[in-house]
């Protein structure tokens, strides 16, 4: 009897490695997810902007409301709206670090805040 509890204990640790191991795997690919679907969105404002010929020339020159990009205000929003997404993806990964640690979470998690780091250093200044 003593036996059966013992492989029944195993049994569920083995089951709760399992599930830890999947949830951490599921959180780190919805955060590479995340930080994808950040890039597209830039690159769909870029392209739209290209298109309409409403790329600031003198890049960084007129912040917010000053210069030619205030009248684009599609292009602003989906930049507007990829601002956070690495963020987002940086606290997913990194609830997958803190049930699994692993060396690729942890460097994915600092590509989320490098990532965020230069949209904020160069694409910050189209944004109100």
């Amino acid at each position: 009897m003593q036996h059966m509890s013992l492989y029944r204990s195993k049994v569920k640790q083995i089951r709760l490695s399992r599930l830890r191991g999947m949830t951490a795997k599921w959180l780190f690919i919805f955060s590479i997810g995340l930080l994808g679907y950040c890039l597209f969105l830039i690159f769909l404002a870029f392209y739209h902007a290209a298109y309409d010929h409403m790329i600031p020339q003198i890049w960084g020159k007129y912040n917010g409301n000053h210069g030619p990009w205030r009248h684009y205000c599609s292009g602003r929003q989906l930049i507007l709206d990829a601002f956070f997404l690495p963020l987002l993806a940086g606290s997913t990964v990194f609830c997958s670090i803190l049930i699994q640690p692993k060396r690729r979470s942890k460097m994915l998690l600092m590509i989320c805040l490098v990532t965020f780091f230069l949209i904020v250093y160069f694409l910050g200044w189209l944004i109100d």
